[in-house]
This record gives structure tokens, sequence and C-alpha cells, in this order.
């Protein structure tokens, strides 16, 4: 059985423990503890959190809305900025 390096662990148990529901985007969102990345893990069509082994399923945003980015800012007290992700 292959393990989850610690680093990563840690990093997934964190994001479990600060999420917040983003209904309109059918996901959880939660920022990393240093405030420098944003995580989602989507919702199946039953509204429950997808899941990979032990954890949810988390994802680093790359590409997100400037509506997504705005709610993570309201809600997390963040000041991130869209055109500043990878994906754009």
């Amino acid at each position: 059985m292959l393990t989850m390096p610690l680093a990563l662990e840690a990093l997934y148990t964190y994001l479990e423990n600060n999420y917040v529901l983003f209904d309109d985007w059918g996901c959880l969102v939660a920022v990393t503890d240093d405030r420098e990345a944003i995580f989602f893990c989507p919702l199946n069509i039953g509204g429950e959190p997808e899941r990979e082994g032990n954890h949810l399923n988390w994802s680093e945003v790359t590409a997100p809305e400037p509506e997504f980015v705005d709610k993570v800012n309201h809600l997390f007290g963040t000041a991130f900025r869209w055109e500043d992700f990878a994906g754009r």
C-alpha cells in the first residue's frame, strides 16, 4: 500500500478543517494556511464531496472566473487576483 507524503497529508488535513461550501460552483473551497493558493473539491450529484482514498479530492485552482476569486477574497479575507493564476 502506498502512503501519502507527510506534507501532502498535512495539507489535505488543513484544507478539510478550513473549507467553505461554494454551492453556486458545486464545490468546497479552502485557502492554504500561508494564503498562497486556493483549492477546491467537487461535489457529486448528491451533494457529497468527492473522495480520493482517505481524503477529499482536492485540486489547486489554476484558472478561476473573476466572480469565484471575488467570493474567495470576501470569505477568506484574501487578495487574490484572477489574472495572476497560472491558467490565465
